[in-house]
């Protein structure tokens, strides 16, 4: 049995007069703003027009039986939801506008401290030879960090791995 295309047929009498062309769609005068005087009670007892303010808000409460309760609250514009990374670049800019060094000073100190001791018992440092000592340290870890992460996005990836940063130290010629 053979199929055959059907055609919509456009019915005059049940069709939207939108659709004929006499009239725009529903959707169309959206943008136009609500009138703030009322309507007259006949043009609503045909069913036509919204009305704005409070009679509307009680009528639906009377519809969905809750005479005593408050109507809910109008939907109100959320403000637009900012994708995830973003706020890790607001911070990466922070610490770039910022002088400050990052490692905390005290742990530090103390690792450094534990690390001489380890070599050469009763070694001691001065603070501005161990806030030289910081410097470097976190200048070397930022560009290790660097580095790794264009590795990470060589591999088309946006998570550092620890292959990442032993194959940045291995580009480098690091040994240690």
């Amino acid at each position: 049995m053979a199929r055959t295309k059907q055609i919509a047929r456009k019915d005059p009498i049940n069709f939207p007069t939108y659709v004929q062309g006499t009239q725009k769609p529903p959707w169309m005068n959206q943008h136009k703003r609500p009138r703030s005087v009322s309507r007259s009670t006949s043009h609503r007892e045909r069913g036509g027009g919204h009305t704005y303010g409070s009679e509307q808000l009680h009528e639906q409460a009377a519809q969905m039986g809750n005479l005593g309760k408050r109507p809910p609250p109008p939907p109100q514009a959320r403000a637009p939801q900012r994708r995830r990374y973003m706020k890790a670049f607001a911070g990466i800019k922070h610490y770039q506008k910022t002088a400050k060094l990052l490692i905390p000073r005290r742990p530090f100190a103390r690792v450094v401290k534990e690390e001489l001791q380890r070599y050469c018992a009763g070694l001691r440092i001065q603070a501005l030879g161990l806030e030289a000592l910081q410097e470097e340290a976190e200048a070397y870890l930022i560009s290790m960090l660097k580095d790794s992460n264009m590795c990470a996005i060589h591999a088309k990836r946006l998570t550092i791995q620890p292959k990442d940063i032993q194959l940045a130290r291995r580009i480098r010629g690091d040994h240690s």
